[in-house]
């Protein structure tokens, strides 16, 4: 989500009420947006920073769970254009290959689909810069 989405309220209720109808609707509008909106861009900097913590969670939980926050991070990664996107999700994949998180990037990338503010022209040049632009 970029900075103008949500208000604290809301992004609270998405984290302790991820199942509600309300959740799942402003989800669906937020996702819909970046998929058709090419203006409705990531805060990159705070995305990186997120992947940095999915990263380090991954580095220090038993092995059996270092999947799900690879998963996450991979996901976070192709969001913002950044090439680390596949060979994370690779990774996790060959941990878990019950990670549909991952294989949802993969297949993404495998059918080169992005959000909208990547396929402006000149996207990849303004994509984020933590890892090279896909």
């Amino acid at each position: 989500m970029g900075t103008d989405h949500g208000s604290g309220e809301e992004i609270m209720e998405f984290a302790v009420h991820p199942h509600t109808r309300a959740s799942g609707d402003a989800m669906g509008r937020m996702l819909t947006e970046a998929f058709d909106d090419p203006q409705a861009r990531p805060d990159c900097v705070r995305v990186e920073r997120g992947i940095a913590a999915l990263e380090q969670c991954a580095q220090v939980v038993p092995n059996q769970y270092c999947a799900q926050p690879l998963a996450m991070a991979a996901y976070a990664c192709w969001w913002i254009g950044d090439a680390r996107a596949m060979p994370m999700a690779m990774q996790t994949v060959a941990m878990d290959d019950d990670a549909t998180l991952a294989g949802i990037v993969i297949a993404a990338l495998l059918r080169d689909i992005h959000p909208a503010w990547l396929c402006m022209p000149k996207a990849p040049k303004e994509a984020c810069t933590a890892g090279e632009a896909m």
